[in-house]
This record gives structure tokens, C-alpha cells and sequence, in this order.
């Protein structure tokens, strides 16, 4: 190796200044016997700045190339390990990523390269990130399936915990997680959080950040994590979410081998983790105002349609009440199912148990008040839920597996960083 080193060296030695710059040929980095290249480092630059959003400024530039070697320097070992170990990508497995990452980015999928080149990034930078992805996912599962698997125990754990928290929030969130592999780097990695912290709220994008530097297995899914519950994390990034609303970005947190950076994307209140769709019967009381009423007039009728539902306690009551003092438009609204309502709507809805009249609202055609009739939960197998269980275990062992390996492979590896 050390003779291939050299040797590749000596070569680009003996070629003209003129030559190597034209080329791009100044090194950047030497990997065991690979070499990554300025222009690499360079065009690696480009496709995060096109694709994040981000300025394409000398100081933003600069700022991330440290980061986005060390990125190019893990790709070159996953790659390596994966040609030691036999495992290949397939076309089908490198299409089907392209077709997600066009998905991300909201560009057709035929145009993607266009988009590329019409920025002037060849597609090779693309692809080669994308090899080293699946390859490195391929490298995790083969060393996972050489250790003990999920138990069943473990899941029944996990289960009852699920069950306990029913008819609690749950959040969907996004993560970015940079990982801390010794304490010396610790500040490195702080600084970087910092620095995609600011461009996040500067307008990046989060999910293209989080595939190009996050280390967690949500990375190729641009971050997402999906829906969770409380006990299901971190307690510190449990914490974390709690203190943020929809939309929000969290600082960076230390926790669990290296730093994290959230992003809230939705919260709801779901009937049980093994819930599919809900369907509810509505019944509304519909009492008529035009759009230009006054406010007067508005809490006037609002009073009146509280008092008139106040000893409603089911759905022919309601119906009662809406054929004597509603408008033609009260009455049944038939079947509904709840993930088909607008947000304001759904939060009003979802609440309300069988028999259970909504808080008065203002709409354009006057005041409303709903009653669920009948509410029909969609559950899941059991089997269904046990096997997302596992999967979620699954994950959460592939990426400490990850860090540990990684962490092997940069201690064995004969680095040269000239950055």
C-alpha cells in the first residue's frame, strides 16, 4: 500500500503546475492508496451549495470544505471497505435512491441530471455519493446480521411502553446528527452544528443538509425521522422537542455520541401506535350570519349556539336542535375521515368522543358547532406494530454499529489531510 502511495505521489510529482491546476489535481487528501483531489473536494462544494440552498460565497466556501473532506474521506473508506468485504450496488439500487433524492428536491426525475449540469455539477459527483451510501448501509447490515438480533422480549418492552402512551402527542421530527468520535474533536463538531444551525435559518434546506453531513440512518431519507412518542428517545432530545413548536429548529444538543440538530415538522394526538385511518359521522348545527356581521353580532350568536347545545348530549338531540333553530345546511355530514381535514378543523374534531359537541366557531356562512357520531379506529395487526418495533430497534443498533465501525476503519486507515 505504502508502495502504491508513493508511487502515485512521485507521478503527479513530475507533472507541470500549469497542468495540475488546470486539472484539479492538487490533492487534498490521501485515503490508504486513494487519492481525493481539490477538484473532488470542489465539485462535492458545489452539489451541497446547489442543492441546499446555500450561498455560493468564498467565506461559505470555506467554511464548510473541512467538513465536507472528512465527508469525502468516509466515502472512500466506506467504498474501500466494501470492495475488501465483495459488496456491490446494483443499477436498480442506484435508481431507486435518485428517484427519492429527486422526490427531496422536488425535480423530476428525468431532469436531475439536467439540473446538475446545468450547474455545472458533473453527475458522477452525485452517483458517487449515492454507491458509497447503499454500499455503507450494505457493510452495517452485514455486520449486524453477524450479532445477536432484535428480541422478542425487547419488543414486548417496547410495546407496553407504546400502549401506555396512547391517546398521548407524538411528534414527527427531522435530525441532523454529527458524531463526536473522540474529545478532541468535540469542538470541530460543535462549530459545524453551529454552522448548519445558521444556514438552516437562513433559508438551507434541512433535509439536503442532513443527507450530505447528517451520520444517522434518517440521512438518505433527508432526516426524517418519522412519528414518535414520548419514551421512544433520547430523554435529553425528548426534552428537546418538547420546548419547540411546529416549524421549529432546536440549537444544537450533546447527547449520545455526538451532536444533534431537530426539526419539528408536525405533532398530533394519535389513538394508539397501531392506529390506521380514523372515520368519524358528523353532525353539525349550522347557524347562519353574514360574512360582514359585527363583532357584536358574531359573540351574540355565539353565546346563543352554546346555550343551544348545552344539554345535547347525542346525535338526534343534535339533530333536533339543528332542524329547529339551524340553518338547511345543519344536519349529517356523513362519514369524514380525519386525516382528510384541514389543520384547524382536525383540531377541533379530534378531541371530541361520541356525543361530544365541538366549541362554537366562526366560518364564512355563519357559526358552527360538530358532534361526533360514531368514531371508527382502523387498527393495525398487532403483528403489523410488533414488526415496526422491530425495525425501529433495528435502526437504532445499525447506527451505533455504524459509529463503531467507522470509528475502526479512520483508526487503521494511513490518512494525509493537507486541507
Amino acid at each position: 500500500m505504502k508502495l502504491k502511495i508513493f508511487i502515485t505521489l512521485l507521478s503527479l510529482m513530475f507533472l507541470p503546475a500549469s497542468v495540475m491546476a488546470q486539472n484539479g489535481l492538487r490533492i487534498a487528501a490521501v485515503v490508504n492508496d486513494e487519492i481525493i483531489s481539490y477538484y473532488d473536494l470542489n465539485a462535492r462544494l458545489m452539489l451541497i451549495i446547489v442543492t441546499s440552498n446555500l450561498s455560493n460565497s468564498p467565506n461559505i466556501r470555506q467554511r464548510l470544505a473541512p467538513q465536507i473532506l472528512r465527508t469525502l474521506i468516509d466515502e472512500k473508506l466506506k467504498m474501500q471497505e466494501a470492495k475488501r468485504m465483495n459488496i456491490r450496488v446494483s443499477e436498480k439500487e442506484i435508481s431507486k435512491a435518485l428517484k427519492l433524492l429527486s422526490q427531496q428536491n422536488k425535480i423530476p426525475e428525468d431532469r436531475l441530471f439536467d439540473f446538475l449540469a446545468r450547474n455545472g455539477i458533473d453527475q458522477s459527483t452525485l452517483l458517487d455519493q449515492i454507491e458509497a451510501d447503499i454500499s455503507w448501509y450494505k457493510i452495517i447490515n452485514r455486520i449486524q446480521g453477524q450479532t445477536s438480533k432484535v428480541s422478542q422480549e425487547e419488543i414486548d418492552e417496547k410495546l407496553a411502553l407504546i400502549q401506555a402512551n396512547t391517546n398521548k402527542s407524538e411528534t414527527r421530527f427531522s435530525e441532523i446528527f454529527l458524531p463526536v468520535d473522540s474529545p478532541e474533536k468535540e469542538r470541530e463538531v460543535q462549530e459545524l452544528a453551529n454552522r448548519l444551525l445558521e444556514q438552516v435559518r437562513s433559508g438551507a434546506s434541512f433535509s439536503s443538509l442532513a443527507r450530505s453531513f447528517s451520520q444517522a440512518p434518517s440521512a438518505s431519507a433527508g432526516g426524517d425521522v418519522g412519528w414518535v412518542k414520548k419514551g421512544q428517545i433520547d430523554p435529553k432530545l425528548e426534552t428537546a422537542l418538547t420546548q419547540l413548536k411546529k416549524g421549529m429548529i432546536s440549537n444544537p444538543i450533546s447527547s449520545s455520541g455526538g451532536y444533534y440538530i431537530l426539526a419539528v415538522t408536525d405533532r398530533r394526538i394519535e389513538e394508539g401506535q397501531g392506529a390506521g385511518n380514523i372515520i368519524v359521522s358528523l353532525q353539525q348545527l349550522l347557524i347562519p350570519l353574514s360574512p360582514t356581521a359585527s363583532k357584536e353580532t358574531v359573540n351574540q350568536q355565539m353565546v346563543r349556539a352554546r346555550n343551544l347545545v348545552s344539554k345535547v348530549t347525542n346525535c338526534n338531540d343534535m339533530e333536533r336542535v339543528s332542524q329547529e333553530h339551524g340553518s338547511p345546511l345543519s344536519g349529517s355530514l356523513g362519514k369524514v375521515n380525519l386525516k382528510n381535514l384541514p389543520d384547524k378543523m382536525l383540531k377541533l374534531i379530534q378531541p371530541l368522543q361520541p356525543g361530544q359537541p365541538s366549541s362554537a366557531v366562526r366560518i364564512s356562512d355563519g357559526i358552527a358547532i360538530f358532534m361526533v357520531c360514531e368514531k371508527i379506529v382502523e387498527k393495525s395487526s398487532v403483528e403489523d406494530l410488533r414488526n415496526k418495533i422491530a425495525n425501529s430497534l433495528t435502526v437504532q443498533r445499525q447506527q451505533s454499529v455504524a459509529r463503531r465501525k467507522m470509528r475502526d476503519l479512520r483508526h487503521a486507515a494511513f490518512l494525509d489531510v493537507r486541507l
